[in-house]
């Protein structure tokens, strides 16, 4: 199991070091721009992954199971940042269409580091596993909202680029809502 984990951990760890470097490209183009935008929402959401990120690299190297579930549980709080930041560079968006161009570089930067949060918690359930040869089967405690804001952001995109009509599949769209909710 160990070997098995570390394998999966290098995955991840590897993932996170992908994202990092497209944090550092956008907020070299971001400094282009000067600072218009508050970002209070972004610098609290990678503190808190840069939290995470530590804590778990903390319970690989001791074995900490303890330390990993706090990781796998605490993933929602970033989630929660991400969509009210996601909520407010939209609006911004909306207010002025000369934001479209900064407020998209921080929508990915914002994505970015919330899939940072998100292989975190794959190290979580990793560490867990390798430890306890138990897996963590339920499902995340931040599951329903991301099925959720997938089909919000593909009606958001829709409705973008004016394909509303029979772009939404009431099976398939209702069905994931549908499951998401019953996740839980």
């Amino acid at each position: 199991r160990m070997a098995i984990g570390a394998l999966k951990a290098t995955g991840d760890l590897e993932r996170i070091g992908d994202y990092a470097a497209n944090v550092a490209k956008r907020s070299r183009v971001l400094g282009q721009f000067g600072g218009r935008f508050a970002t209070a929402g972004l610098s609290n959401m990678a503190r808190l992954v840069q939290e995470n990120l530590t804590r778990v690299i903390d319970a690989i190297g001791s074995n900490d199971v303890a330390r990993a579930v706090e990781v796998w549980s605490s993933d929602e709080a970033i989630d929660a940042v991400y969509d009210a930041l996601f909520r407010e560079l939209i609006t911004y968006m909306m207010e002025d269409p000369r934001n479209i161009t900064p407020c998209t570089h921080l929508l990915f930067v914002a994505k970015n580091l919330e899939r940072i949060g998100d292989h975190a918690t794959n190290l979580a359930e990793t560490v867990h596993y390798a430890v306890t040869g138990v897996a963590l089967t339920q499902a995340r405690p931040c599951a329903v909202r991301k099925l959720a804001r997938l089909t919000l952001a593909k009606s958001l995109a829709l409705v973008g680029s004016g394909m509303t009509e029979g772009a939404l599949n009431p099976k398939t769209d209702a069905g994931l809502l549908f499951r998401a909710g019953s996740l839980s």
